[in-house]
């Protein structure tokens, strides 16, 4: 159904409103918004109109069942006389519900007002799109699908992918809400979605996932399709709260325009499988917990540390190391004339941390919750039991653990820092400054942060990517 050559096309990214004064004097001009009419009052919504422009505006009431806040029952008596309305004052989309009540009626009255309808659905379980369902017949190329599900696990991109390669009749968004899940948000756009939805950098998110909208204009490739990105990710779990998409992307684009890095979920083999499978372009990866020692096994023959932190891809051939290695070599250099050094935890990092110490000529304590078998990594290295990890005896200390990490920043790996420690490195670095950093940093310690490692081993690992680019 063609609906004629009426405007509605709605901005790329949409910014939520609950009220007037959230509309700014002078919007910017990517920004639509979409009044969110079950948190204002009509007078409220009808100000909210006059301020952003009808031809900017998405107008939305949404139910509890659909993760909003209006009471089912009144989508028909409250919720559709107002959409309507805004409809005849010029509000530029309505949103109707999935399931709502009369569906029919409400799109085609929509459409004979010439605007978009935004059919949409929210769901925690539902992820199947409805490609074959009757009423999809109604909408028209102008008019768009909108399902919104719940991340749970990695195989939602390769859902998200497969869905976008379908044709449809009308225009979709399709993502995952979710912290571990906002790519999926920037993946929809560069698969063909008219638009995602943002928060003003000053607002807090009113959805987990939700970007700033700095955040996605920084990421985002507008005028270019998903086939020419030059892909690369960040892997793991937890991972929305990963620094490097901000970091990398943009040195990135400095020797190829068209690149990015996103975070994608990450933790197990199968994963990984997944992903590779779902990205077949994927050019390179860095790798965070669990993933470093899973992928280094998946390239078992290769990597003496037992631990990888980035995997590159070039034509057929795969290639991994690990920069935590050389930057923590380059991190302890100025204090070479210390002893020993203690390592808290004995993951993926912590055996980079280890081989890196030894490297360099210190004595080297491992002390881990579950007594490894450090024999196996190198005899130099000596086992302190975990309920001795506060005992004095090393000048050093390396935190390799999770503990400390968002989102649990009270927590922390020692009750107290070991008396003769003049060296504290902690290798979180979300939050910024955890709890015994702090505490380090008030006893007059030496510290390192994880933001100090993090950049230090983020640029070798750029230099990795760049490589793949080149190649």
């Amino acid at each position: 159904m063609d609906q004629g050559p009426c405007e509605k096309r709605l901005k790329r990214y949409v910014l939520t409103v609950e009220h007037p004064d959230q509309i700014p004097a002078n919007p910017v001009e990517q920004a639509g918004f979409e009044l969110r009419l079950d948190r204002m009052t009509p007078d409220q919504a009808l100000m909210c109109l006059q301020r952003a422009g009808g031809q900017n505006c998405l107008a939305t009431y949404r139910s509890i069942p659909h993760f909003g806040h209006a009471d089912p029952s009144t989508r028909a008596s409250i919720g559709w006389p107002l959409r309507l309305n805004l409809a005849q004052q010029g509000c530029a989309a309505i949103d109707i519900e999935w399931d709502e009540p009369e569906l029919k009626q409400k799109i085609q009255a929509i459409q004979a007002l010439g605007k978009k309808v935004v059919l949409s659905n929210h769901s925690r379980t539902q992820t199947t799109l409805p490609i074959d369902a009757p009423i999809l017949g109604l909408l028209g190329k102008t008019d768009c699908l909108k399902w919104i599900v719940t991340g749970e696990n990695t195989a939602f991109f390769q859902n998200q992918r497969q869905a976008y390669a379908e044709r449809w009749p009308c225009q979709m968004v399709y993502f995952a809400m979710g912290g571990d899940f906002w790519a999926s948000r920037i993946l929809s756009l560069l698969y063909g979605a008219p638009f995602t939805f943002v928060r003003a950098d000053d607002q807090p998110a009113l959805a987990p996932g939700l970007m700033s909208l700095s955040q996605i204009q920084s990421l985002d490739l507008p005028n270019i399709g998903f086939e020419e990105v030059q892909l690369f990710a960040v892997i793991g779990l937890p991972i929305g709260h990963s620094r490097s998409p901000f970091w990398h992307t943009p040195r990135l684009r400095e020797s190829n325009p068209d690149s990015l890095l996103l975070p994608l979920p990450c933790a197990s083999a199968a994963d990984w499988e997944l992903l590779q499978h779902s990205f077949p372009e994927l050019r390179g990866s860095a790798i965070t917990k669990p993933m470093k020692e899973i992928v280094a096994r998946y390239l078992s023959d290769t990597h003496p540390l037992g631990a990888v932190n980035t995997w590159i891809k070039q034509k057929s051939q795969e290639f991994a190391a690990n920069t935590d290695f050389e930057a923590i070599k380059s991190l302890l250099t100025p204090f070479k004339s210390h002893a020993t050094v203690r390592i808290l935890g004995f993951g993926g990092l912590g055996k980079a941390a280890a081989q890196a110490a030894l490297d360099m000529g210190f004595r080297v304590q491992v002390c881990n919750r579950t007594r490894p078998n450090i024999n196996l990594i190198d005899s130099r290295l000596e086992l302190v039991d975990w309920q001795n990890r506060h005992s004095p005896g090393a000048e050093i200390l390396i935190q390799c653990t999770s503990v400390g990490m968002e989102p649990e920043p009270e927590s922390s790996p020692l009750d107290e820092i070991p008396s003769d420690c003049l060296v504290f490195f902690e290798t979180i670095y979300h939050p910024l400054e955890t709890r015994i950093l702090q505490q380090a940093q008030r006893s007059g310690i030496q510290t390192i942060s994880g933001t100090d490692l993090f950049e230090a081993q983020a640029a070798i690992q750029n230099d990795w990517f760049k490589n793949a680019l080149a190649n």
